[in-house]
């Protein structure tokens, strides 16, 4: 693999060296460089912002079905495995305070 593969669109970074402060970050995994992202710049106004060079081009994000099916499930599993959550700290709670009074009378409170 040459390393000039691992630059970035605009070229700021190659994977041995430092990116500069705030513009780019090579993100590593076990086998190497995995991706690089641009950290500072969010939208085309902060790039307009920060440089005098006129922006020519901004790609919007593309949204396929599958995106949008894959959202759906990765939300569908996080509600449930919030529930399943929920009911566990539930049923330990049950366990612990079935036939412990002294442990209910302890963390109930009891209008007097």
């Amino acid at each position: 693999m040459s390393a000039s593969r691992w630059a970035g669109a605009s070229g700021c970074v190659r994977a041995w060296r430092k990116p500069p402060s705030g513009v780019c970050n090579v993100k590593t995994t076990r086998r190497g460089p995995a991706a690089l992202t641009v950290t500072s710049f969010h939208d085309v106004d902060d790039l307009r912002a920060f440089s005098n060079v006129p922006v020519l081009v901004s790609i919007p994000r593309i949204v396929t079905q599958t995106d949008l099916d894959r959202r759906w499930w990765r939300m569908r599993l996080a509600a449930t495995a919030a529930l399943v959550g929920l009911v566990m700290i539930v049923g330990l709670a049950y366990v612990a305070a079935k036939g412990n009074e002294n442990l209910v009378l302890l963390l109930a409170r009891v209008a007097s």
